[in-house]
């Protein structure tokens, strides 16, 4: 619910959201791996339409990142 993590493994599985949830908050209470693991997963795994995002500002600086107008 914080970041979607849950509900982007479940629809990535094909599984309900709620035994994704389920199996993470398992993993926080037995052996705190569900933390890091959800930490993880938000700071790698690309939100909705990033990709598309991503894409489109390739096209528009052709490649390139953005100048930051430094010299």
């Amino acid at each position: 619910m914080l970041a979607g993590v849950a509900g982007g493994i479940a629809r990535y599985l094909n599984a309900d959201v709620t035994l994704v949830r389920v199996i993470n908050a398992a993993l926080v209470l037995f052996t705190g791996a569900g933390v890091a693991l959800y930490v993880a997963a938000w700071l790698l795994i690309p939100g909705d339409g990033e990709d598309q995002l991503r894409q489109q500002l390739n096209e528009i600086t052709g490649g390139h990142p953005a100048s930051s107008g430094a010299v």
